[in-house]
């Protein structure tokens, strides 16, 4: 997601609302909307600058908003794995009731992220999600034979 540290307890409450109101098929369509939308620079980006910029991309958000992750580059694929999301820090910190949101919150980098890599030509696979901001995903590109 985009840094945007003070809209990550707004998250949780739109994708609360959203899957409320119409469904959790209804909110991972919202998600693919968000990415096709939102992020088509990003995926030419990681299309035209490959696993190196993808992993600065990453870390720069890790950065910005100050949560942890270990990244990996090979050949072939970028690993990101987050051991302290930024959005679980805040929506924790900052929670007012609100903010926190259901346990499937980070399902949402799996469908922006899996949007993302398929508008770039990567393949993306979401390798270990859980409710407390500890994520792990690989972008990986198809190698010939």
């Amino acid at each position: 997601m985009a840094a945007i540290r003070e809209w990550y307890g707004l998250y949780g409450i739109i994708y609360n609302w959203f899957e409320d109101q119409y469904g959790y098929g209804a909110l991972e369509e919202y998600w693919r909307y968000i990415a096709e939308t939102v992020y088509p620079e990003v995926a030419a980006d990681f299309r035209e600058m490959g696993f190196p910029y993808i992993a600065e991309y990453f870390a720069g958000i890790m950065e910005a908003d100050e949560g942890k992750a270990t990244i990996s580059v090979a050949e072939n694929a970028v690993t990101i794995d987050i051991q302290e999301c930024p959005d679980a820090i805040w929506q924790k910190f900052h929670d007012n009731g609100y903010f926190m949101p259901r346990d499937h919150y980070y399902k949402s980098y799996e469908v922006i992220y899996g949007t993302v890599a398929r508008m770039a030509g990567l393949r993306f696979e979401m390798l270990r999600y859980d409710p407390h901001g500890r994520l792990k995903f690989a972008f990986t590109r198809e190698v010939e034979a």
